[in-house]
This record gives structure tokens, C-alpha cells and sequence, in this order.
């Protein structure tokens, strides 16, 4: 059983906090420079804090929430920051391109790290659906109560 999964209110407290989380992922460590004016846009030491603070937060959410909720919510919910920035920084509309690319690629990065953040829960917290996550932690003998 995954007694530490968040239910209820809390588990919407918690997807609301993951989505800031994540938003300000970007916003923090890349997303003010590119607004800011004669500013080095991206610099290396920026995209390796964005990197090493989103793959933290993919793996160590699964901890509390659902796989598939983190799976769902991080690309979704750094897309839109990082579209934000684009957006207000671009004239000639290809920051949709774009923001379809990072939606991608964080699709396959949480494809990757969720289930790796699975994985890494303590074995009491894992449960029976094994390294996906599937469920919200009731095992199948609860589950019809």
C-alpha cells in the first residue's frame, strides 16, 4: 500500500504546487534572462540549473503524487512557461515551433524520469503497480471497498 501518495484535497494541493514547481523551473533559472534586455541569453550554467532542477523534481514527485498525474502535469505545466517567455520575446510567431519542441522533449524526459522516480521510492511506497505507477495506490484487494 502507498500510504504517502497525497489523496483528495491534498492530492490537488500538491498537483497545484508541482505545476508552480515546474513553471518555475524555467522561469528562475532561464526565463528572466530572455527578458531581460542585453542579457547572454542561455547561458550554459542556466540550462544546466533548468536540467538538473527539473530532472530532480521528476524524479522526487512521484514520492507524493501519482506517475501519471507528474508524467502529465511537468511537460504541460513547463511548455507553458517557457511559451510564456517565447512568446512575449518573438514577433514572427515561431515560438509555437518551439514550444512544440520542448513539449516533446519534456514528454520524453518525464517518459524517462517519472518512471525512474518510481523506481527509486523506498519498497514500502511502491505497491503493486510496480515501476509505472499506474494507480493511486490502492492495492487490489482495497480497491473494491
Amino acid at each position: 500500500m502507498t500510504a504517502a501518495l497525497l489523496r483528495g484535497p491534498r492530492r490537488l494541493v500538491g498537483a497545484v504546487a508541482l505545476v508552480l514547481l515546474t513553471a518555475a523551473t524555467w522561469l528562475l533559472w532561464s526565463g528572466w534572462a530572455a527578458l531581460a534586455p542585453g542579457f547572454e541569453r542561455f547561458a550554459p550554467w542556466q540550462v544546466a540549473g533548468t536540467a538538473v532542477t527539473a530532472a530532480a523534481l521528476a524524479i522526487l514527485a512521484p514520492r507524493w503524487l501519482p506517475a501519471w498525474l507528474v508524467g502529465t502535469l511537468m511537460p504541460v505545466a513547463f511548455t507553458a512557461a517557457w511559451g510564456l517567455t517565447a512568446a512575449a520575446t518573438d514577433d514572427s510567431g515561431l515560438w509555437v515551433v518551439g514550444a512544440l519542441t520542448v513539449l516533446v522533449g519534456a514528454v520524453v524526459a518525464a517518459a524517462v524520469l517519472v518512471p525512474l522516480g518510481v523506481a527509486l521510492r523506498p519498497v514500502r511506497l511502491r505497491g503493486p503497480q510496480g515501476l509505472l505507477g499506474a494507480g493511486d495506490g490502492q492495492d487490489r484487494a482495497s480497491a473494491g471497498r
